[in-house]
């Protein structure tokens, strides 16, 4: 489906890019309150999204993301797999049974930081970018840092 708006969007560049543009000017009239980072808004994804073919990136949402009760961060993604992860970024792991980046140790950062870092490494790694969802499962992360990892993301 993404494919046929690719298409129209080659077509028409200048079509394209005048919608953007409204885009863009509808989320600071009347969105930035509720998204205030232009990339957390949902217009910007899509055109985003529509973008993303050029440039081979695959856009895979987060299933859950928390921190366990040993204190390690986690993120499951849905339907993709980081089974070599840690050659390209340590010290983080794919776990085959439970299909989850996790970080083995607490570590040096924080939550947000360990969040951002895997966001990096899968889009590096992998060409692909890890974006939270309504239906993403949050365990035992604070509210405050929900709402930070929300605004990255």
């Amino acid at each position: 489906m993404i494919e046929r708006y690719h298409q129209f969007a080659e077509e028409n560049p200048s079509y394209y890019q005048k919608t953007e543009s409204r885009m863009i000017n509808y989320w600071s009239i009347y969105y930035k309150r509720r998204y205030p980072r232009l990339r957390s808004y949902p217009g910007y994804r899509i055109f985003q999204r529509l973008k993303s073919k050029d440039t081979g990136i695959r856009f895979v949402e987060i299933v859950e993301i928390g921190i366990n009760n040993q204190g390690h961060f986690f993120i499951r993604p849905n339907d993709i797999s980081f089974e070599t992860i840690n050659t390209i970024a340590r010290p983080l792991y794919w776990h085959t049974e439970s299909k989850m980046l996790y970080v083995p140790e607490p570590g040096p950062w924080p939550p947000l930081g360990w969040f951002r870092y895997i966001i990096k490494m899968c889009k590096r790694g992998y060409h692909c970018h890890l974006e939270l969802s309504e239906t993403t499962v949050w365990v035992n992360i604070p509210d405050e840092l929900k709402q930070q990892m929300l605004l990255d993301n």
